[in-house]
């Protein structure tokens, strides 16, 4: 039951979190959407923060599972990162919408709690996907240039889909992650 109900609290948590931000949202309103009293929801989260970070490290998570599939499954760099995208844009929107909240919400959190959670995004979201890069440019795959600004290249056209306001922008999931990463390996131009 305990784990039902924690289950209940990180969705219920995650949904309200994008929909009001971190600071627009009390545990109050966490504690009545959920059901629970405050004291409840206390047992499981001592501090609205604690549950933030649960929040954002659960749904990152995801992300590296995501890529780590990717990299099990898929031997090219095209295959790897179009089943990463594909994955994320078949998530429910607000799953998504909580890699971009990461970024927008962290100056509210106290500096200590900042730094361990951006240190769990880098280990399991940006050096996993950095290392994609690297071997991809190992293998010859791509040109030599340099890995890291190749992730942020990336992550960069894909972050507008984390949003759920663009959630009528996106074409069939697949679709859609087939031309961005086609886009970025490829560019716009037309070829003769």
């Amino acid at each position: 039951m305990a784990d039902e109900q924690k289950r209940h609290i990180l969705d219920t948590a995650t949904r309200l979190f994008v929909a009001h931000g971190y600071k627009g949202l009390s545990m109050r309103e966490i504690a009545t959407a959920t059901g629970l009293s405050k004291a409840g929801l206390y047992h499981h989260f001592k501090t609205k923060e604690e549950l933030f970070i649960a929040v954002l490290e659960e749904n990152i998570d995801i992300v590296a599972a995501l890529v780590e599939a990717a990299h099990r499954d898929h031997t090219t760099l095209r295959d790897q990162l179009t089943a990463i995208l594909t994955g994320i844009f078949t998530l429910p929107p607000e799953r998504r919408a909580i890699i971009r909240l990461a970024s927008q919400e962290m100056a509210a959190l106290q500096p200590d709690t900042r730094q361990r959670f951006m240190a769990h995004y880098q280990a399991h979201f940006i050096q996993r996907l950095d290392a994609l890069m690297q071997a991809a440019i190992q293998r010859g795959e791509v040109r030599p240039l340099p890995s890291r600004m190749l992730t942020w290249f990336f992550l960069g056209m894909a972050y507008p889909f984390f949003y759920p306001a663009h959630q009528n922008d996106l074409l069939d999931p697949v679709q859609t992650a087939e031309m961005m990463v086609d886009v970025f390996l490829n560019g716009v131009l037309a070829r003769p």
